[in-house]
């Protein structure tokens, strides 16, 4: 009843309640009322329109109950803007045809293009070339107009080079664990004195810190939730040198004259004295990462859109420097220098008049405005 009472409400009491809503969504598909669950799920995305998941479960449900023209337009709009995979075995279930949209080539040729002139491959590490992978391929090919083949060599990521988890869980146990008694101390289920040089390991922290907001009741509760929120966050973003993986890419896959590598990492990159970068060149090869450009991220929404405009600006880049053509100074083209995600998105999707006459008397070809 509280939750009828929430979805008969205004929107913000609503948005501040969805996840009961969402949990009653659910029991009333298990239950087979699906004309309930339909009801109440376009009444959820009136206020969280573009939840992927929950727009896929509508179509979903519509078509439980017979083919449904709405839901194979909204399982269609689904795919247009998940970057990844993973729902993609539940969209072809409503819509068996989507995967007829899917670009499957791993090269794409410029007709006009000289056979000994400049081309691109792309080496994806940590990561499979699904299809935003190969739209990214297939979308720089027609950007650049020079030849563009993926290449995979196989090579798995090393272990992070730094763990940004980890030291924040280390500063978060030192401050929280250090002023206990030994009394308190053992009913976190510690059976030692702690003492800066005798850690305990990651599992072990993690345990003792979420003891210690048990013991507090009701007032740790939230406090747990955010404590493993902010570990996750952090635990997302461990990174990988991206001069090693430079490295590891040169013996694996020698660079043929004229050739131009672009090494695409699924995992955060740093590079130098850099906290992280976007993308970092050793002439001809370039480490690009394209980790932060995910929503999920951020903990934001999916859009493939925007992921793939995110790719073929740091793509462009990396291209650029690997050809040796000299930076860019002006604002907003697509190969400005950014110092963070927001800069990036409000640069063009296109090169300013100077890069054009670059990348003309480079290759040969002259690029649209």
């Amino acid at each position: 009843m509280e939750v009828k009472r929430i979805a008969s409400g205004s929107n913000i009491t609503m948005r501040r309640e969805i996840a009961k809503v969402q949990r009653l969504i659910e029991q009333y598909r298990d239950a087979g009322r699906y004309t309930e669950a339909i009801a109440l799920l376009r009444k959820a995305l009136t206020v969280n329109a573009y939840d992927l998941d929950a727009q896929l479960l509508l179509a979903e449900l519509l078509s439980a109950n017979g083919p449904s023209d709405e839901a194979r337009e909204i399982a269609t709009r689904v795919f247009v803007a998940i970057e990844t995979e993973m729902l993609l075995p539940r969209i072809e279930a409503v819509a068996p045809s989507i995967r007829v949209c899917i670009e499957t080539n791993h090269a794409w040729n410029a007709a006009d293009a000289p056979p000994d002139g400049p081309r691109v491959t792309l080496i994806p590490v940590g990561q499979e070339p699904d299809m935003v992978f190969r739209e990214f391929g297939r979308r720089l090919n027609q950007f650049l107009r020079i030849p563009v083949e993926i290449s995979v060599i196989r090579m798995p990521l090393h272990s992070p080079e730094r763990d940004p988890g980890g030291r924040w869980l280390n500063r978060t146990y030192q401050s929280m664990m250090y002023p206990l008694s030994l009394q308190r101390q053992a009913l976190l289920g510690m059976n030692f004195e702690l003492t800066p040089t005798l850690l305990s390991s990651r599992s072990q922290k993690v345990a003792a810190i979420e003891t210690y907001y048990q013991l507090r009741g009701a007032a740790g509760t939230n406090a747990l939730s955010k404590f493993k929120a902010t570990l996750a966050t952090y635990d997302s973003r461990a990174q990988y040198n991206a001069d090693r993986l430079i490295a590891d890419v040169r013996k694996a896959y020698p660079a043929h004259p004229n050739e131009l590598v672009l090494i695409v990492s699924s995992g955060d990159i740093f590079s130098g004295t850099a906290n992280f970068v976007f993308c970092t060149p050793i002439p001809p090869y370039a480490c690009m990462s394209n980790a932060r450009y995910l929503s999920a991220y951020w903990g934001g929404t999916e859009y493939r859109p925007r992921l793939i405009a995110r790719m073929l600006k740091g793509a462009v880049w990396g291209v650029f420097a690997n050809a040796g053509l000299p930076v860019c100074t002006t604002p907003f083209c697509m190969r400005a220098y950014v110092h963070n995600l927001e800069e990036l998105d409000h640069n063009e999707n296109s090169l300013c008049d100077s890069c054009r006459k670059l990348w003309a008397d480079y290759s040969g070809h002259a690029l649209e405005p």
